[in-house]
């Protein structure tokens, strides 16, 4: 019992937890850890994924053995504090930010190419086959180069296009569907 009292002590000291309340079930209990009987719970923030652990900027309850000899000299996370919480707490709030205003352009971006006639002129046979098939990156490029910037995620394309002729292609963005005319001709 001793050396667990001096381990709970050196925690302490580390962590700067000024007072510890033992319950009446023999649990001491502080704002930073949790100490069981056998072990110490630490609550940390993940600064990075660990698998079957975390994700970044999750915040879990670990052992403090894990914690001290594996998360926190790697920097896979460190321990939870009041300038922690704050911080994620922004970044949350500034990922929610961008991701309405990505939305938005998406939104945008929709209103634009709704029912809009793009031409692609391409190499192909007599009976109209396609020396080159036109795939879902190939569709990135070219309405990239257009200015419009879509995810791959973004195209639904059920078939590769293998020859001339017109096409009517569905585009999901920020959840409405959007449909545009290609038009595959013969150079």
């Amino acid at each position: 019992m001793q050396t667990f009292n001096l381990r709970l002590f050196v925690f302490c000291i580390i962590f700067n937890i000024r007072s510890i309340r033992i319950n009446s079930s023999g649990y001491a209990r502080s704002s930073v850890a949790t100490v069981y009987s056998r072990y110490i719970i630490m609550k940390v923030v993940f600064l990075k994924n660990v698998t079957g652990v975390g994700q970044v900027g999750q915040i879990k309850e670990v052992k403090d053995g894990f914690a001290m000899n594996y998360l926190l000299p790697r920097g896979l996370a460190s321990n939870l504090t009041k300038h922690n919480l704050t911080m994620i707490e922004a970044q949350s709030k500034k990922k929610e930010r961008i991701k309405s205003e990505q939305e938005k352009d998406k939104i945008k971006l929709a209103k634009k190419l709704n029912g809009q006639v793009f031409e692609i002129k391409v190499k192909a046979d007599e009976t109209g086959s396609l020396y080159d098939k036109i795939n879902k990156e190939d569709l990135i490029k070219y309405l990239l180069d257009r200015g419009y910037a879509i995810g791959e995620k973004e195209i639904v394309l059920e078939n590769i296009i293998k020859k001339i002729g017109e096409y009517k292609i569905k585009l999901i963005l920020a959840g409405e569907t959007v449909e545009f005319k290609l038009v595959i001709n013969k150079e």
